[in-house]
Formats: structure tokens, C-alpha cells, sequence
């Protein structure tokens, strides 16, 4: 490693290898390691099976074992006081958040926004003037994002795609002659569209009685999605992977024509991003602001309108069929994806954005009394009406500090 550029906390519920938000960390951690950074992992409710991270950490703390309480935070406060890093990245990480007005006032804290969801604004913005910077993949989660961290923090929102690991997911030594096999990459559930799936390669089927649609990943449709192909006599052209390793994922992708992907929700979609990498073309929903700044319609894939099932079966039967076009799309998305997606401008740009100017507003490191005082503040504020509001995001905290009271009066 080159000379330390500076130190860096990543906060994170737990680390694995395996599935969208754990892929992107693993990336993330290791390439700001090889740029030079001093990196530390902090898991909050879990560890997680990402023996690989520890090889390119400098020290890795684990408070999965402690019960949720007061302690905890001001444990977590502690360690990333103790390290005392230039950037404390929280990636959806809500103990971590709880620990901002404990912290060193110098520590830039940096929240990721994975995705269009208001569970994920709603931590993001735990006292959110004592947020540096928030990072959003797509402008679609940075104008979500905007409505709940106000008008005087939304300049500190900077966009900021996901990278994708170019070199495992780029190949040039693809099959060009598409072979018929689409793949869905993605939790399996509702929100991700899977069931869709059944109906759409029910007409599909029609024309390409042989078609292969393999599913990475797993999820609560998983088993249902099983018995609804079976029970329409095409259990033989459905495979189930359940969670694997991006090495497989990038391996399937490689010999695919199509990523099926009819998701009602998503952030960035990385499985788009590393599909196009890896040179099959996504059919996924137009969802405004995020997939449709990854695909251009038509050019490096297809967008649909969200539940239309006709339109996604018609989108895929229509790639199959034209196989000039399909390669031809094929191209023109590993392209796009090389020029817009790749580790390195993601690295470059994360490293700019540490290096801003701090503009937060003033605000003094608390000690545990005033750290109280300052929950209690956030977690209730007046409606226009004069009546007190309870905020849903610190439900958490409510329990904890009531918890923590208790215990402290029965003494």
C-alpha cells in the first residue's frame, strides 16, 4: 500500500460478499485500501461471512454480540473516536448514526443512499447537521433524499453511481451468438418484480420453447416461484442459484443474452451495471431518475413501464428474434458500462468529495448528558398546528433511552 492518504470508518449493520449493498462495500473498502487509504470496519449487527475484507482492513470491530442499548452507541462512539479517521462512511448503518454528536468534530461523516426508500432516508438523515456529505448513486435518490434532509442541507447531496469491478465483470471473450439465456439478478420478492416472472416467460415461451431463465439470488417468492413454474410445466427451464458469489454471478452473466430485471424499486441497480458490463442487455422497469440513468432506451437496453407484462414478454421475444440488434445492444452497453461505471471514477470521485471543504453547520461535540438532550430534541418536533410530532426514525432510540432510564432508576 502507498503512504496513508488519510483513515477511514466504514459502519455498516454487517459485511458479507454476497448480494448488492455488500457487493459494493467489499469494492468500495478495497479499492480506497489499494488507492492508499488507512481502512476500518465497524459491524453493528452482525459480522457477516466477508473473511476477504479483514485482508485489506487495518482493524475490524464487532459489536454484534452487545444487546441494543445506550452502552452500545456509546461504544461505537468510542471506537470511531479512538481511530479518530478523516471520513466515517455509514453505510445504512442506524447505531452508527445515533453516534454523530459523540464524535470528534474534525471526522467527516459520509452516509451512502442505496436506495428510493423511505427506510433509507428516514436513517440516513439522523441528525442530519452533523452529516458532511450524502451520496446518492442516481438523481432520482438524491431528489428523494432532498425532501428529508431540508432545503439548508440538500447542496451537501452529491451524485455518485456505484462502480463495478471492470475486471471481473468485463469480458471480451463472450459468445457473440446470442444462445437464449435471460437472467434475473435480484432479491426475489414483490418490490423486484419476481412475480412477473412466471407471466412474462409464459409468453415468451411460445416462440422459444427452450428458452433458460436462471435466478440469482433468494427470497420469500423463492420456493412459490419454483412450484408456479412446475405447476405450468416449465420447471425445466427455470434454474434457481439462491445467493452466490460475484465470481458466479459475473460467470452467468457472461453467457447471457438478457437481464430481466421487472423491479418496481431500486437505488442505482448494480445488477444492471454489472450486467451491462458483462455485455447482456437489461429489459428492467423505467423507474425515473435511476434505471433510466443507466439504460438509454433502445440503444444500450430496453426500458418497460413498471407491472407491464406484455411489454417486458414483447421486449424480450423481440431481442431473441432480432439477433443483429441484440448484438449490436450488447456492445453499446459493455461500452457504456466501461465509461460510466468503472471502480476507478467512483474511487476518484469519493476521494474528491472527502476532500471538500467542511460546511457543516457548527455544532460541538456532546457528552453523554447533552448527547440525550440533543436525541430527545430530534425525536420530537412541532407541527404547524403547535402539537408535538414523534419522528417514526427514532422509534429506536425512544426504546433505548427509556430502556436505559429504567435500568439507571431501578439502581
Amino acid at each position: 500500500m502507498n503512504k496513508s492518504k488519510g483513515s477511514i470508518v466504514c459502519a455498516s449493520a454487517g459485511f458479507n460478499y454476497v448480494g448488492g449493498m455488500e457487493t459494493y462495500t467489499h469494492n468500495l473498502l478495497k479499492y480506497l485500501f489499494k488507492a492508499g487509504w488507512e481502512t476500518h470496519c465497524l459491524a453493528t449487527n452482525y459480522e457477516g461471512d466477508n473473511y476477504q475484507i479483514k485482508s485489506f482492513s487495518c482493524s475490524f470491530h464487532d459489536l454484534s454480540q452487545w444487546p441494543l442499548s445506550l452502552k452500545k452507541v456509546f461504544q461505537a462512539a468510542d471506537i470511531i473516536n479512538k481511530i479518530n479517521p478523516d471520513v466515517l462512511l455509514l453505510n445504512h448503518c442506524p447505531l452508527a448514526q445515533y453516534t454523530l454528536p459523540l464524535l470528534i468534530k474534525t471526522i467527516k461523516p459520509v452516509t451512502i443512499l442505496h436506495s428510493d426508500d423511505s427506510r433509507f432516508y428516514q436513517t440516513a438523515t439522523i441528525f442530519k447537521d452533523r452529516v458532511f456529505r450524502w451520496i446518492a448513486p442516481t438523481e432520482g435518490v438524491a431528489q428523494g433524499a432532498s425532501s428529508y434532509v431540508g432545503a439548508t442541507n440538500s447542496n451537501r447531496i452529491s451524485i455518485i453511481p456505484h462502480g463495478i469491478d471492470n475486471e471481473l465483470f468485463f469480458t471480451q471473450g463472450r459468445k457473440k451468438e446470442p444462445i437464449g439465456k435471460i437472467t434475473f439478478v435480484g432479491y426475489v420478492a414483490q418490490n423486484k418484480g419476481a412475480d412477473l416472472l412466471l407471466p412474462i416467460m409464459k409468453r415468451v415461451v411460445l416462440q422459444y420453447p427452450h428458452f433458460n431463465l436462471t435466478v440469482i439470488g433468494d427470497g420469500p417468492l423463492q420456493d412459490i416461484l419454483n412450484q408456479q413454474f412446475r405447476a405450468a410445466g416449465l420447471d425445466k427451464n427455470l434454474t434457481i442459484t439462491g445467493k452466490i458469489f460475484p465470481e458466479k454471478v459475473a460467470a452467468i452473466l457472461k453467457c447471457s443474452d438478457i437481464l430481466l430485471l421487472p423491479t418496481r424499486i431500486e437505488g442505482f441497480g448494480l445488477a444492471i451495471a454489472e450486467a451491462m458490463m458483462s455485455g447482456a442487455v437489461p429489459v428492467v422497469s423505467r423507474l425515473s431518475g435511476i434505471t433510466d440513468t443507466l439504460v438509454t432506451d433502445n440503444e444500450t437496453g430496453v426500458l418497460v413501464e413498471v407491472d407491464d407484462v406484455e411489454g417486458f414478454s414483447s421486449a424480450v421475444i423481440d431481442l431473441l428474434t432480432n439477433h443483429d440488434r441484440l448484438t449490436a445492444m450488447k456492445q453499446a452497453a459493455q461500452k457504456a458500462a466501461q465509461e460510466k461505471f468503472s471502480l476507478q471514477r467512483m474511487i476518484d470521485d469519493y476521494e474528491r468529495l472527502f476532500a471538500e471543504n467542511d460546511d457543516r453547520p457548527t455544532l460541538p461535540k456532546r457528552g453523554v448528558a447533552w448527547w440525550s438532550l440533543e436525541v430527545l430534541r430530534e425525536m420530537v418536533h412541532k407541527n404547524p398546528d403547535g402539537t408535538l410530532k414523534f419522528e417514526k426514525k427514532f422509534v429506536t432510540m425512544k426504546n433505548i433511552l427509556i430502556n436505559g432510564f429504567k435500568r439507571k432508576f431501578k439502581k
